[in-house]
């Protein structure tokens, strides 16, 4: 084989190249690798898989004593059938090598005939190239079915060994089936185990020997497969080697001849990408059933590892064979037939059979009564070893006979006499009819009675048949018939499986003597228990129901029913008794009470115990707690009560006498602690809860009702529904524990907390008195004591005489009844809805502090002003209102201690009121003065202080919408008077008034004493019209206001809004500082003050600017200025309009240099030096009537300069020594007329001293302004080239008037005396000045006399 391969490789060392075919054949090759690797690891796991099974192997061998599992495991025909498939796998696969290798050959007979035809080709020009490749690719084709075809061969065995596996799973499972049903296949084939056995020895011998011949055979051929498969991969890789090395060879002898290639190319490339794809179909494959092998191995995996199965598996097999031992011994130890021993024969026939009685098939009669001394210890000896008898037992016993391991009787089960020992006996098939003379019935061991188990009532102390757990029916007899009925037995215990279905009559236990013995009644019936005249210790008691008519117990109580429990009983505990005569005292005896069941009736006289439970734990929803006591005496009651349903009712006529009380329940809680009244039954007053007191309900609307008198201790009360607090006390001052204090006065004693958290509460403390028909003839409300918390879901009734601090959350109004009274206790109220109303009953009197955050309306109309009034804070918040119309809050008219709200009894001692409303009024209309701090502040709502005359604390009231009336106070604060008598200091007082845009009505007054005043309306109107001063640091005032009488502020006053009298304040002169948003003010008599002004328009006599701050003011008019204006850029970038007039004597200056948005400025009356300059929006400059300030001779400055949009002036009628009108780019026009009017007269009076030190200047360049100009020469002829844009009549006559003064310097410059620079420009008098602006100019009269000759 090797040798034609290298010959096959020499060959295609002449065939033709190409690069392609190597990289294609090199992918082949590396996928042929690939599947090698795979097979590699298929081979890893079919060896895992191996020694799985030779483990499973060892499983087999070690199940040499199961029967019948045998037939199960693979017969001598499934292994052969499996040998018989791996033979014909190994077959096919020797086969199919074979012809591979048949193949093969072929191929390299087919490369060596080819060879010449190549060597014709290569002789003839290679014209044999295209047939040789067609050939090569052909011969490909046969390589690539043959890998196919072992593939295949690679696959059936996996298949094979996949099925042996799949046995081997099959095995396992039924293996483990079978175990699982081993046991009672066992009992079922009880009679031929032997027989079976036998079998069982042969088969496994013979198929163990089959398997492992199988195994063997089956790794032989996994064997021989693996090495052909290394053979064959062997071989692959050297042909795939040869190929490449045979292409490498062709591509580099024909490189030329590639493009006569390209149909062979393509069919090799077709070819190619056919095996690629064979190979991705195998490779799935491969995966496929390395799938299935991981699975095969997780599933060991997963069931802790085959060392951990067969461990399992040895030590079913050793507890299989130890049962089978037994069982087969059990054949030596059985009896056929009935026994009897009942004289001395019967029981020597017994001693005979030895360990045959251990079974009885059959009856067994016992009677003892021949037995005595050694008869009695061999008839013992006997009955002492039955384990089993399957029919009826019979005994009668006169001794304590020995049947202790007695374990099952399958028929009838009687014991009559004496009792036995049977504490191994477990199943009874029939009934269990027991008749103990004396003995107890002590049965625990008893589990299974087919019948009924009947025992006949003996009077012992204890019935025991706790184990039972299923029985047809339990009887209590009393020796002649069935009655049900335990007489005075201490201990009653029966098992899960009797029930009250099972008997015929209530089990019943009757106590008919004293007994200082325990009770104690365990059982899944219910039970009656009736002792009517007898006491009893102890009463542990757990019944399905239970019935109990006891009379008087000393001992502890525990009794649990899943049913109901009705529980009667005389007295439990015992009272101290005080010693009389010669009987000595009784010291209390207490108990401990414990009652836990599906509702209860509890019926008492008179209890004394250190703690009594109640828990209703039942579903049954009629029924509920309902407690009748006659007197309750204890440390402790808790009540539990865990479902919904009905009430549960605590009532007891007596006082409650219980250091602390809890219920907690789902169902409602009726509690009544009520003692009749002198006439008829209706007029009722409470008795008194001596101890702490809590109550809690939280089944849906599952409300809380009390009745009682006051409560000595605290008040706990939360339910889910309505709550109801009553006590009704009668009306004698009563001091029941001696400390000196009526506690009948006070409802509760210690702290009341009261909620609801689904429904009202309402809490009514009452004191009354009963007439003889039983009518309540006297109703007053006693005192609530301490205060307390309530919350409410929904509204809060509460009634009662003086408070301590009251705390109340509610969902509703909150109505406080019964002539409320409230000294020194705190009143808080919170919560509230829509509509609601706190108020108050007739004549309620308030004097604590009061704190309310509430969603309604606060009505205090009831209060009784002649009596104690508010002396504390108060701070009252109510959205739709808060109305204290009839509450004196000017002081305490009843006692004169108090002098006004907010004032306590010290004379300087004030305390704040607060009240805060959203929709609704403030209403204080009466309320005439305030002491104390008040704030009152609403948002739509008025508010009403009309009866207010002065503000002499610290006071804020505002308002959103809503209008403000404090019409009558006439001064803010007090003023200082040195003229009274004692002089008076002034009391400056900070007072906050606001709306946004409600009115505020301060229509009286007069005078505002305050270093921190507000006065603000908003939008609303401020009316203020008196008004005059305001004394103090600051004041803030704002609105439409009318403050027309306002005069003087020692201080500072911000403006906002509006002001109604024509934007004027008629009468404001002086204050230090003024803020004003305000648009537009008119300040008529304005002396002094600084502005900081957001204001636009402004209007006064005179300001100094340096006191003025306005970024926002546009317009500025001065009407009598006094100082100088200088307004440079940002001194006031909003200012567009400019109005001053000077006073008499005029201003030194007037400059407007870049005034940032200046348009129009308007100047009138004297200045010595105007400057308006660098204004880029300034289009209007009206200074007409501007004249000189100075002397006439000397005249004045006007410059004006680079005003970009400036476009015409006119100049007043003074002189003006000097003249700049320059660089005004939009300037056409210039009107000087007024000017020269007013300079030429004829009363000018210059004179040489006048201006020997002035220079007159003229500068009008660079302006818009347009004309022409025709100078002459000396000869007075025009001269050509002196041509000026700018000239107009006016500039002439300036400069003519400027020369007028004869003295002094003057300087005349203008633009339309400037010359071109042509060659006719020159001085036409020949000499070193020209007319040029560069030669100096027009400086002298003749200069300018030869300029203007025409």
């Amino acid at each position: 084989m090797i040798k034609r391969l290298l010959l096959l490789t020499a060959i295609f060392g002449f065939a033709v190249s190409c690069n392609d075919y190597e990289d294609d054949f090199a992918n082949l090759n590396d996928q042929l690798n690939g599947v090698n690797a795979k097979l590699d690891n298929i081979q890893t796991a079919v060896d895992g898989i191996a020694g799985v099974q030779l483990e499973l192997l060892n499983i087999n061998s070690a199940l040499a004593a199961i029967s019948s599992s045998i037939a199960d495991l693979p017969t001598v025909e499934d292994i052969a059938g499996l040998a018989n498939l791996i033979n014909s796998t190994s077959s096919s696969l020797a086969a199919q090598m074979s012809d591979l290798d048949s193949d093969l050959q072929a191929v390299a007979a087919s490369i060596i005939a080819e060879l010449a035809a190549m060597e014709d080709m290569i002789e003839n020009g290679f014209l044999a190239v295209n047939t040789s490749l067609t050939a090569l690719g052909a011969n490909i084709q046969i390589i690539d079915d043959e890998i196919s075809v072992l593939q295949t061969g690679v696959l059936d065995l996996a298949s094979a060994v996949a099925i042996v596996d799949g046995k081997i799973v099959a095995v396992d499972n039924e293996l483990d089936t079978l175990l699982s049903n081993l046991t009672g296949q066992l009992a079922a084939q009880l009679t031929d185990i032997t027989a079976q056995f036998t079998a069982v020895t042969g088969v496994i011998d013979a198929n163990q020997s089959q398997a492992l011949i199988w195994y063997l055979n089956t790794m032989a051929g996994i064997g021989r497969v693996e090495v052909d498969l290394e053979a064959v991969d062997a071989q692959n890789a050297a042909i795939l080697q040869q190929l490449a090395g045979m292409l490498t060879v062709v591509q580099n002898g024909f490189a030329t001849q590639s493009a006569e290639l390209t149909a062979a190319e393509a069919a090799i490339l077709a070819e190619i990408t056919l095996v690629q794809q064979s190979l991705a179909t195998t490779l799935l494959e491969i995966a496929g059933l390395e799938t299935l092998v991981n699975a095969i191995q997780s599933s060991i995996d997963g069931t802790g590892g085959v060392d951990d199965q067969l461990a399992v598996i040895n030590a079913l097999i050793v507890s299989l064979q130890s049962d089978l031992t037994t069982l087969l011994e059990s054949t030596t130890t059985i009896y056929q037939g009935n026994l009897e021993i009942k004289n001395q024969a019967e029981l020597d026939y017994a001693l005979e059979l030895d360990d045959k009685v251990m079974v009885i098939n059959g009856s067994v009669v016992i009677n003892s009564t021949f037995a005595t001394g050694a008869a009695l210890t061999s008839l013992n000896s006997v009955i002492t070893k039955m384990v089993t008898i399957t029919g009826n037992v019979t005994v009668t016993s006169t001794a304590d006979l020995d049947m202790d391991s007695l374990n099952s009787v399958g028929g009838n089960y009687s014991v009559a006499g004496f009792n036995i020992t049977d504490s191994a006996l477990i199943t009874v098939g029939g009934n269990a009819t027991l008749a103990y003379a004396t003995d107890a019935y002590n049965e625990p061991n008893l589990v299974n009675v087919g019948g009924t188990l009947t025992i006949t009532d003996n009077g012992s102390a204890t019935v025991d048949f706790s184990g039972v757990t299923t029985a047809a029916g339990f009887a209590v007899s009393n020796g002649a018939a069935v009655t049900d009925v335990l007489i005075n037995v201490d201990t009653i215990s029966l098992g899960a499986g009797i029930v009250d279905a099972d008997i015929a009559n209530a089990l019943t236990l009757s106590i008919t003597a004293d007994t200082t013995d325990a009770i104690s009644i365990a059982t899944s019936t219910s039970i009656v228990i009736t002792g009517d005249t007898f006491d009893v210790d102890d009463v542990t008691i757990s019944a399905a129901g239970v019935t109990s008519t006891l009379e008087d117990i000393t001992g502890n109580i525990l009794v649990t029913a899943t049913g109901a429990l009705v529980f009667a009983a005389n007295d439990l505990g015992v009272a101290a008794v005080a010693a009389a005569g010669a009987a000595p005292a009784v010291a209390a005896a207490p108990i401990s009470v414990a009652l836990s069941s599906d509702g209860q009736n509890i019926d008492l006289n008179e209890v004394v115990a250190t703690s009594f439970t109640i828990t209703d734990t039942g579903t049954t929803a009629a029924a509920f707690t309902d407690l009748d006591v006659v007197s309750m005496t204890a440390d402790s009651f808790v009540l539990t009560s865990t479902t919904n349903g009905a009430n549960n009712e605590i009532t007891t006529p007596n006082n409650w006498n219980v250091g602390s009380t809890s219920m907690t329940a789902k169902r409602k809680i009726l509690f009544e602690v009520f003692l009749d009244g002198t006439g008829v039954a209706a007029c009722t007053t409470g008795r008194h809860v001596n101890g702490d007191l809590t109550l809690t309900t939280d089944g849906t609307g599952a409300g809380i009702e009390t009745h009682t008198g006051y409560v000595a201790g605290d008040l706990n009360v939360s339910g889910a529904g309505l709550v109801q607090v009553n006590t009704i006390q009668e009306s004698t001052l009563q001091d029941f524990d001696g400390d000196g204090v009526n506690q009948n006065w006070q409802a509760v004693t210690g702290a009341r907390n009261i909620t609801s958290t689904g429904n009202n509460v309402s809490v009514n403390h009452k004191i009354i008195t009963c007439d003889a028909a039983g009518a309540e003839t006297t109703t007053y409300n006693s005192n609530a004591g301490s205060g307390g918390v309530i919350v409410s879901h929904g509204t809060v009734t509460h009634r009662a005489g003086r408070m301590g601090s009251l705390t109340i959350t509610s969902g509703g109004s909150v109505s406080l009844r019964g002539v409320s009274t409230w000294y020194a206790g705190a009143l808080s109220i919170s919560g509230g809805a829509a509509n609601a109303v706190i108020d108050f009953g007739a004549n309620s009197q308030m004097v604590g502090p009061i704190d309310v955050d509430f969603i309604g309306s606060y009505d205090a109309a009831n209060i009784n002003p002649a009596m104690y009034q508010i002396n504390s804070p108060m701070t009252i918040s109510a959205t739709e209102g808060i109305n204290l119309t009839n509450v004196d809050l000017a002081g305490n008219a009843g006692s004169g201690a108090y002098t006004n709200l907010g004032n306590t009894q010290g004379a300087t001692n004030f305390v704040p009121t607060v009240l805060t409303t959203t929709t609704g009024d403030i209403n204080i209309a009466s309320v005439t003065s305030i002491t104390g701090p008040f704030t009152a502040t609403s948002t739509t709502g008025d508010i009403l202080m009309g009866g207010i005359t002065a503000i002499n604390t610290p006071t804020t009231v505002s308002s959103t919408t809503g209008a403000i009336n404090l019409a009558a106070v006439a001064t803010i604060g007090t003023a200082a008077d040195a003229t009274a008598t004692p002089a008076v200091v002034a009391a400056p007082v900070d007072v906050s008034v606001t709306s946004t845009s409600g009115a505020v009505t301060l229509t009286a007054l007069t005078h505002v004493e305050s270093d921190n005043a507000t006065l603000n309306a908003g939008t609303g109107a401020l009316n203020a019209p008196l008004l005059a001063s305001h004394t103090g640091t600051a004041i803030t005032l704002g609105g439409v206001m009318e403050l027309q009488a306002l005069a003087s502020s020692t201080g500072s006053i911000a403006l906002s809004g509006t002001i109604s009298n024509d934007d004027t304040l008629d009468a404001l002169a002086t204050f230090v500082s003024m803020t004003s948003s305000v648009p537009t003010m008119i300040l008529p008599a304005y002396a002094s003050g600084t502005f900081d002004i957001t204001s636009t328009a402004l209007t006064a006599p005179s300001i100094d600017l340096a006191d003025l701050s306005a970024d926002a003011l546009a317009a500025l008019t001065l009407t009598n200025q006094a100082s100088d204006i200088s307004i440079g850029a940002g001194d006031y970038p909003a200012l567009a309009t400019l109005a001053v007039a000077t006073v008499a004597a005029g201003h030194d200056s007037i400059v407007l240099d870049a005034v940032d948005v200046l348009a129009s400025a308007t100047l009138t009356g004297k200045a010595d030096v105007l400057q308006v300059m660098n204004n880029t929006a300034l289009t209007t400059l009206n200074i007409a009537a501007l004249a000189n300030k100075g002397a006439a001779q000397t005249g004045s400055k006007v410059h004006i300069i680079n005003n970009d949009v400036l476009t015409a002036v006119e100049t007043g009628t003074s002189k003006m020594h000097e003249l700049k009108i320059m660089g005004n780019a939009a300037l056409a026009t210039i009107d000087l007329t007024s000017y020269l009017a007013g300079g030429n007269t004829a009363n000018d009076t210059v004179t040489a001293a006048d201006l020997a030190t002035v220079t007159f200047t003229l500068d009008i360049t660079d302006n818009a302004i347009t004309g022409t100009l025709s100078p002459v020469n000396n000869a007075g002829q025009q001269t050509t080239g002196l041509v000026s844009a700018e000239l107009a009549p006016e500039a002439k006559l300036i400069a003519a008037h400027l020369f007028g003064f004869t003295q002094g310097t003057v300087v005349a410059q203008a633009d339309f005396v400037g010359l071109q620079a042509t060659a006719n420009s020159e001085d036409q008098f020949n000499n070193t000045t020209d007319f040029s602006t560069a030669g100096g100019g027009i400086n002298t009269a003749a200069e300018w006399a030869l300029m203007t000759a025409n």
